[in-house]
């Protein structure tokens, strides 16, 4: 599960950053959109090197190593989403696409702080951090069939 869903989903999160530059030319703002994904991809890689222990809760290197990089991974995935959303706009690109990013990264964002809430109704900090990564995960596969289906726009 580490190596697949972390060290190889982080990899294709780089190769798809360092292509968006020239997708999206010009754009100072669309290179730093696409270092947040970059710096997303990096974090699940090194989440994926460094795994939590068990329950998520103690006080190990590799524990604290990893909480660094899914906090680094996490919130470059959030403002990934919303830069991007604003981005289309300017970029003509249809607005349902600018919502859904935009409302990605914020749904995404709650889920963190439900997650981190230590009074959570829901004892399921595990169930909030999937559903984050789901979000920010299909937003990405999203984005990446629009340009795939419409590269010119």
């Amino acid at each position: 599960m580490r190596y697949a869903a972390f060290e190889f989903t982080g990899f294709l999160y780089l190769c798809f950053a360092s292509a968006l530059p020239a997708t999206f030319r010009g754009g100072s703002c669309s290179t730093l959109a696409a270092v947040f994904i970059g710096l997303d991809g990096l974090g699940r890689m090194g989440a994926g090197v460094f795994p939590c222990d068990p329950g998520c809760g103690g006080l190990s290197l590799n524990q604290e190593l990893h909480r660094l990089f899914a906090t680094v991974g996490f919130l470059s995935g959030i403002l990934a989403a919303i830069t991007w959303g604003i981005i289309f706009r300017r970029y003509s690109l249809p607005p349902r696409l600018a919502w859904y990013s935009v409302g990605s990264g914020i749904l995404a964002l709650i889920f963190l702080l439900l997650m981190s809430w230590s009074r959570n109704p829901v004892n399921a900090p595990g169930l909030f951090e999937h559903l984050a990564t789901g979000v920010l995960s299909l937003w990405l596969l999203m984005f990446a069939v629009r340009l795939m289906r419409f590269p010119g726009e």
